[in-house]
């Protein structure tokens, strides 16, 4: 095969290289120099399709543009489903443009099949944080990551609400717990069951920055990684024992915080700060926020229930809001 002929193989190559690679009377050396570029690039692509990325480094390519389909994907929008974690009803939410040949490299062992369609584990991964579902009737994959434990399905008696008893009556699930403190996220979904798999927390500033005021704001409140024991100790208990989601909607606003002289702001978003928990095997658990405004967690836009006065001024003592 010409040089030439394996660039136009490629695709998306610049014209310039394929002129380039054209054979030239006095310049064998360009030739074969281009000729060489383009087997070189043949053979990246070839170990890219056969030794496919680590799926933490897929995911942080994903979210700078990279594996995402143009068209044809089914789920192109934010869409959610539910499945039986344990005794709870865990939402998914799909990651959409994911392309099909990406996926196929990361399905793992089988989670859980259902009438529609298999659920699989990530390869060589043992978490809930991610799973991949295929459709039985075409084989579409799809991306799900995990968003809450949903509440809600009861009926005001208290009996299950019809379609999901229906559902989900052949797995005998014992439906006992429509609300739950962070304790049976951390371990049924990211496999945390003991304080001492946790390597540090990062605590961040929300990243709102979006004024003038909100970029002073950012600059008061300086990113902090906890790795004093005491610390996390004290963070993991409250998060154990604080129920992470309840029926009604946020209360007003019991503290206020102002970070400087110079920013003038009152109220959100100051105090309000992203969690990442870092365990000890690499797993990143960020999906919960504090806000001290309320003296309370938030996770997945819902509300924990309220931190005592105690618990707040401590917390604001260790995240540096003052």
């Amino acid at each position: 095969m010409k040089s030439e002929e394996i660039l136009m193989a490629l695709g998306d190559v610049d014209e310039r290289y394929v002129e380039e690679s054209a054979p030239k009377k006095k310049n064998s050396a360009l030739k074969w120099g281009t000729l060489a570029a383009g087997i070189l690039l043949v053979c990246g692509i070839a170990v890219h399709l056969l030794y496919p990325p680590s799926f933490e480094t897929f995911l942080a390519r994903y979210e700078k543009g990279y594996y995402r389909e143009s068209s044809g994907y089914e789920l192109n929008t934010l869409m959610g489903i539910g499945i039986p974690v344990g005794n709870h009803f865990a939402f998914y939410l799909n990651v959409p443009h994911v392309k099909q040949s990406m996926l196929e490299h990361y399905i793992g062992e089988v989670y859980a099949e259902y009438e529609n369609g298999i659920w699989y584990y990530i390869k060589d991964e043992d978490t809930l944080a991610y799973l991949i579902s295929k459709e039985k009737d075409d084989g579409t994959l799809y991306l799900w990551k995990f968003d809450a434990f949903s509440r809600g399905f009861r009926n005001h008696d208290g009996t299950l609400i019809d379609v999901y008893e229906e559902q989900f009556e052949h797995l005998n699930l014992d439906w006992e717990l429509d609300t739950c403190t962070y304790e049976p996220i951390f371990s049924s979904i990211y496999g945390l069951e003991r304080i001492e798999d946790i390597e540090k927390i990062i605590v961040k500033p929300s990243d709102v920055r979006d004024s003038d005021t909100l970029e002073l704001i950012w600059k008061d409140f300086e990113e902090k990684t906890l790795t004093d024991r005491e610390s996390i100790q004290m963070l993991y208990a409250l998060l154990c024992d604080t129920v992470a989601y309840r029926n009604y909607g946020k209360e007003a606003n019991r503290f206020l915080y102002r970070f400087s002289e110079e920013n003038g702001g009152y109220g959100p978003p100051c105090g309000i700060c992203e969690l990442s928990i870092i365990l000890k095997d690499g797993t990143v658990i960020d999906l919960i926020r504090y806000d001290a405004n309320v003296g309370a967690f938030q996770h997945s836009g819902t509300y924990s229930a309220l931190l005592s006065k105690e618990a707040v001024h401590a917390l604001n003592e260790i995240f540096g809001i003052e």
